[in-house]
């Protein structure tokens, strides 16, 4: 049997490049990103990712909730800022 790769999610990763090119880190508080997914979350699965996150700052990404979590943070956050935590989430693919 086939052990599946762990993808970590990693708040301090999230950021994006600039019209130069430089690179922009996007600074979260993770308790209140953890809080903002947890009252939005609509599975089993998104749930324990948001404490994850409150409480450490990542966690484990599944299918699950990355198919939860990339409509949720386009209806969050403004565009550069979504997108920015949508390319770190296709980055550890």
């Amino acid at each position: 049997m086939k052990k599946q790769h762990t993808r970590i999610f990693d708040l301090k990763e999230v950021g994006f490049n600039d019209l130069d090119g430089n690179f922009t880190a996007v600074n979260f508080d993770q308790k209140d990103f953890g809080n903002a997914l947890f009252k939005n979350a609509q599975s089993i699965e998104m749930d324990a990712f948001a404490k994850a996150i409150h409480g450490d700052g990542k966690a484990e990404l599944n299918e699950i909730v990355e198919a939860e979590l990339t409509p949720l943070v386009q209806g969050m956050y403004q565009h550069r800022v979504a997108q920015a935590i949508i390319e770190t989430i296709k980055k550890i693919k």
